[in-house]
């Protein structure tokens, strides 16, 4: 069993038919851990916790225009992440493949940019897949 602190940055977003969004967060997963030795090389560990987010930029293209939706996104978001990953010892190193689930909270507040009320209720959420190396000390 373990603690370990993810920092992630992380863009997101989605389309509706012509139009299209795009979110970015900088973001800390602290997730707690379980690992279980699959032999003398391989490794699998699970993980699950909460990720918080902080906003960074939103784009909108919608056709021949270009928007910043800034002002309506909210600007820290909570968000809960699960995940299992793969880790192969490979000398004095590991190997890691891992995948997640995140789903967030709400991403816009309840106000256009035009000022009149926003019905929207999108909330973030995805599937991320990862390779890596981790160097022990």
């Amino acid at each position: 069993f373990g603690f370990r602190t993810d920092m992630l940055y992380t863009m997101k977003g989605g389309t509706e038919g012509d139009a299209s969004i795009k979110v970015d967060y900088m973001e800390a997963a602290t997730v707690l851990t379980i690992r279980q030795p699959l032999g003398q090389t391989l490794g699998l560990r699970f993980f699950v916790g909460p990720v918080f987010g902080l906003f960074v930029n939103a784009e909108a293209d919608n056709g021949p225009v270009d928007l910043d939706y800034g002002d309506i996104v909210e600007h820290f978001e909570l968000s809960g992440t699960i995940g299992a990953e793969l880790d192969v010892k490979a000398g004095p190193y590991f190997v890691l493949f891992e995948t997640r689930y995140t789903q967030g909270t709400r991403v816009f507040e309840g106000e256009n940019l035009d000022g009149s009320d926003l019905d929207w209720n999108v909330s973030n959420s995805g599937v991320a897949v990862m390779a890596g190396l981790m160097v022990p000390f």
